[in-house]
């Protein structure tokens, strides 16, 4: 096996060398080989490194605004537990913003700083192109609890 360091355009990369047996087509090679890069892609991201190199050069699969979707519902039922719901309001190239919500009866009380760092960690490891994550509806000012708005 060879491991040299690869750079494409200034920037470490990926290569992947692929060698076609006999006979075999070169252009059928390289359509098969094109047809099997999106599944290649979706299963890349699972690994940190792989998708650190994919976000590296704009290559993820998936849109930020996929990526934050599933972290929320990823945080959803925990969230549900303190009586407290999450949502989308917007997300752009660097910015994601969102709204934590009362969901049902009595949010109980919890540390807002906390649950602020929970929520953006969640996000970013979803998405560390972001910038900026701002949650709207946590208040770590008053009393260092949930001040959340009323469905």
């Amino acid at each position: 096996m060879q491991q040299n360091v690869v750079h494409a355009e200034g920037k470490r990369s990926v290569l992947i060398t692929i060698i076609k047996n006999g006979d075999a087509s070169t252009l059928d090679v390289v359509n098969r080989v094109k047809a099997a890069l999106p599944a290649i892609q979706k299963a890349a991201p699972e690994d940190k490194q792989i998708r650190a190199v994919l976000l590296l050069h704009g290559l993820h699969p998936e849109e930020v605004e996929v990526r934050v979707r599933r972290s929320i519902e990823k945080l959803r039922p925990q969230l549900a537990e303190r009586g407290l719901g999450l949502e989308l309001l917007e997300v752009g190239v660097a910015r994601a913003r969102l709204r934590l919500r009362l969901s049902g009866g009595q949010a109980m009380p919890v540390d807002a700083t906390l649950l602020g760092q929970e929520i953006e960690a969640a996000i970013v490891d979803a998405a560390p192109e972001l910038e900026v994550i701002a949650i709207d509806g946590l208040d770590a000012a008053e009393a260092r609890e949930i001040a959340v708005a009323a469905d």
